[in-house]
């Protein structure tokens, strides 16, 4: 439906609300209900993550875990899965931190921290 499609672009571009932000972010990374484009989810997620929206910190640490619509960037995927797990008490981002510890991506490993984090989600 183009003014459906017209009529979510016109939102992203003056998003200002963290949730809307993020779930339309969602939106463009999954392909729901529009063309997927990585890019525009990106942006969208950042100003939701800038706003302390844990699921937003953890899909935008994703993508630069992946490379997934920006560049690849494993040092700020760790910046953000602890900003959506230690503040925002996002138990899937603390999980994938404690890998990342575990494996020592994008940190010194550490398997110290890895199993506090770990200890941390099971709670």
């Amino acid at each position: 439906d183009v003014d459906r499609a017209r009529e979510l672009f016109l939102q992203a571009s003056n998003c200002r609300e963290p949730a809307v932000c993020y779930n339309l972010g969602c939106m463009f990374l999954s392909g729901k209900g529009v063309e997927p484009d990585h890019h525009k989810a990106a942006q969208l997620l950042q100003r939701a993550a800038r706003a302390s929206h844990p699921g937003a910190q953890f899909r935008l640490a994703e993508m630069y875990e992946t490379g997934e619509g920006v560049t690849k960037n494993l040092e700020k995927a760790v910046g953000l899965y602890k900003q959506a797990g230690m503040v925002g008490k996002h138990v899937e981002a603390m999980f994938r931190l404690a890998q990342m510890y575990r494996e020592g991506r994008g940190v010194e490993q550490h398997h110290g921290k890895a199993a506090q984090l770990y200890n941390q989600c099971a709670k």
